[in-house]
């Protein structure tokens, strides 16, 4: 079985047994034994070994609540907002880390709050490589808004981290988190709903939120999509991205190149600094 095989059936697996029960349970961590309420297929609709709109077609008629559909499409929105705003992302990567943060980071990454939550996080992601959708909102927050860290700095360390790290998911959902993409509007953690959302399985969550008034300030982003050349006076080699390994239905795309090349992310991903494991 090759890893589109095993993709497919990872996702149908899913839609034949938990779908039905996906709009009421996903939002529940029960921790890394138990995932059954979510598909876990993220990992390959990142490198687009699933493609989405081919995910989106199956689960047309299976999708009652369209819950698990709007994940999808989602993750679609996010990929054509970057796209036209790609100076998020220059701004993003740009990013400078602040020399008087260094105790407080160096402490966050380690795990070493004191948060029993976020530093089971820490762990998990790390040696996991994967966060439920729901913990990696209230890391987020827990990030940016009580312990005051840049969010610049936990996007770079969940791209470090994830397997399913996308360019775009990650990068506009910590803005979303941040209140940057709703214009004033982040999400905060509370120590109600991680207690609730994860069956009380941490002890020490004391949530502390910043004041309203240190609300990170959004800046302008301008429409500026990416202007495509579309006459090459050496069309024969086609390049792909690791991104983009969605290969089923290109045989003939293939055969009208001499040549195709896929290029790594240890290649084009240098500035996030990506583990060996996501390698």
């Amino acid at each position: 079985m090759n890893i589109f095989e095993e993709a497919n059936d990872l996702l149908d697996n899913f839609i034949l047994n938990h779908l039905v029960s996906y709009h009421k349970l996903r939002n529940y961590d029960y921790g890394i034994k138990n995932r059954t309420n979510v598909s876990q297929i993220s990992k390959n609709m990142s490198h687009r070994i699933l493609y989405e709109y081919d995910i989106v077609e199956k689960l047309k008629k299976l999708d009652k609540k369209q819950k698990y559909t709007d994940e999808i499409l989602w993750r679609i929105y996010w990929k054509g907002y970057l796209e036209n705003h790609k100076s998020i992302w220059f701004e993003y990567i740009n990013f400078k880390e602040s020399s008087s943060n260094s105790n407080l980071l160096r402490s966050a990454m380690n795990g070493k709050k004191g948060i029993d939550c976020f530093d089971t996080w820490i762990e998990e992601l790390r040696e996991n490589n994967y966060l439920h959708n729901h913990s990696r909102m209230w890391f987020a927050s827990i990030w940016i808004f009580t312990l005051g860290l840049p969010w610049q700095l936990g996007a770079r360390l969940f791209m470090r981290h994830l397997f399913d790290g996308d360019a775009s998911s990650n990068t506009l959902s910590w803005r979303w988190v941040a209140g940057l993409h709703t214009n004033k509007k982040p999400y905060l953690a509370t120590k109600e709903n991680i207690n609730k959302y994860t069956v009380n399985r941490f002890k020490k969550t004391p949530i502390r939120i910043s004041n309203k008034s240190n609300f990170i300030k959004n800046s302008e982003h301008m429409s500026n999509k990416i202007q495509i050349q579309k006459n090459f006076s050496n069309s024969n080699i086609l390049l792909m991205f690791e991104n983009d390994m969605y290969i089923l239905n290109r045989p003939q795309l293939f055969n009208s190149y001499s040549k195709v090349y896929i290029l790594s992310n240890r290649f084009i991903n240098n500035e996030l600094e990506l583990s060996e494991k996501v390698i």
